[in-house]
């Protein structure tokens, strides 16, 4: 018992992520190929005066293969500034992140400043964004209000509905659609609507 605990203590240290200052060229650092935050025109160049201004203070950090984790739009106008082939501080970490580390950092890091492109944004996992800082009433906001459904029109509900062969909802149980939320019941029940209320009431 004690053995596996040092093996288990031992590999926790050696996957703790360690963090140090190393120079990188700004030409070498590759973006993300799914960056959720957007910049506007405005804030693109209220940065580059930044910049020029008080010059790089705060810097990116990327991962081991140059994968930019934090610092996307510091590097974008660097290079706009003509300043792709200089050398600048990163902090890298002491191993390579995993995919889901290094996304949930890409949403935690970039929780400030900016924009979110939600199109982008959908593409995270709902955990990892409640994780990251989200509510779960912020990313129903954000989904009531950003994204858009469009209709087909070939979509049939009888055909759809002859889909399903067993049904995942059970009678009882409340969907949350955004701001609103269905019971699965009948609603001429008055336990059903006496249940939905009590239901609504403590959440």
């Amino acid at each position: 018992m004690q053995k596996i605990i040092i093996r288990l203590t031992i590999f926790r240290m050696e996957n703790k992520l360690i963090w140090t200052t190393v120079q990188k060229r700004v030409d070498d650092l590759i973006p993300q190929k799914i960056n959720p935050r957007s910049i506007n025109k405005r804030q693109l160049e209220d940065l580059k005066r930044s910049l020029e201004k008080y010059n790089l203070v705060e810097i990116p950090a990327v991962d081991l293969d140059g994968t930019i984790l934090a610092g996307h739009q510091r590097v974008k106008i660097l290079k706009i500034l003509g300043r792709g082939r200089e050398f600048i501080d990163t902090r890298i970490p002491n191993r390579k992140l995993t995919k889901e580390e290094s996304k949930g950092y890409l949403i935690g890091s970039n929780a400030l400043g900016g924009e979110w492109d939600f199109s982008l944004l959908k593409e995270f996992k709902t955990d990892l964004l409640i994780e990251s800082g989200f509510s779960e009433h912020d990313i129903s906001n954000i989904w009531d209000n950003n994204l858009h459904v469009n209709q087909d029109e070939n979509f049939s509900l009888e055909k759809e509905l002859k889909k399903i062969k067993k049904p995942r909802v059970k009678l009882g149980d409340v969907i949350s659609l955004g701001k609103h939320k269905l019971i699965c019941g009948d609603a001429n029940d008055p336990e059903v609507v006496k249940n939905f209320l009590e239901i609504k009431k403590h959440q």
